[in-house]
């Protein structure tokens, strides 16, 4: 098993953290690979050195999530607005797989930071108007 398989930054350009989740988190995936995925996230968080930054999230080939997923899914939303995260642009093309991240943003306190969108075009076009309030 491997957390590319599961979660890879794209890119942390231009105030933008571009990242994507894919295939199905279960117990296994979170006992063996969540750490090493809430330390990578944290890193790209990081690298924005506390400056405001947009997170696009491209979650159109992620599965369910499991309870043991939203966990970290939320721990995640919570540690990038603790770190002046402005706004999250979430690709999520299944309403299934959206409830399941509503779920797991409701465990980072707040969840007016978030846009969803089911389509990576709309997505980006979304980004580029956010940047321009940052």
């Amino acid at each position: 098993m491997q957390l590319s398989e599961y979660f890879k930054v794209i890119s942390t350009n231009d105030h933008v953290l571009h990242f994507e989740l894919k295939n199905f988190w279960d117990k296994k995936f979170t006992e063996e690979l969540g750490a090493t995925f809430f330390a990578e996230f944290k890193n790209a968080v990081d690298s924005f050195d506390k400056e405001k930054f947009i997170a696009l999230a491209d979650l159109s080939g992620f599965g369910v999530p499991s309870n043991e997923a939203k966990e970290y899914i939320g721990k995640g939303m919570k540690y990038a607005l603790e770190n002046n995260l402005y706004k999250s642009v979430e690709i999520i093309p299944k309403t299934i797989s959206k409830m399941g991240i509503d779920q797991a943003a409701k465990k980072s306190v707040q969840d007016d930071f978030r846009v969803v969108s089911k389509d990576k075009s709309d997505a980006l076009r979304i980004v580029e108007d956010l940047k321009r309030e940052i």
